[in-house]
């Protein structure tokens, strides 16, 4: 499997999250950000950031991290 499916099944899985209930907390109150955030947040960020990511393997840079 590709980086691009990869981080792309984040989306749904925050989407299962939220679909299964939700912390129910107001994000205001929360330490971390609501489901729907977290979901705009990758939408809005994932295509910079694979483009960031290719240049860097394009430069010979290869991340250190395991799925």
């Amino acid at each position: 499997m590709n980086l691009d499916k990869i981080t792309r099944k984040s989306i749904k899985l925050w989407q299962n999250m939220e679909a299964a209930g939700g912390s129910g907390t107001p994000e205001i109150l929360s330490t971390h950000p609501s489901g729907e955030t977290r979901i705009q947040n990758l939408k809005d960020h994932m295509d910079e950031s694979l483009k960031k990511y290719k240049q860097a393997q394009a430069n010979g840079k290869i991340p250190n991290c395991s799925l």
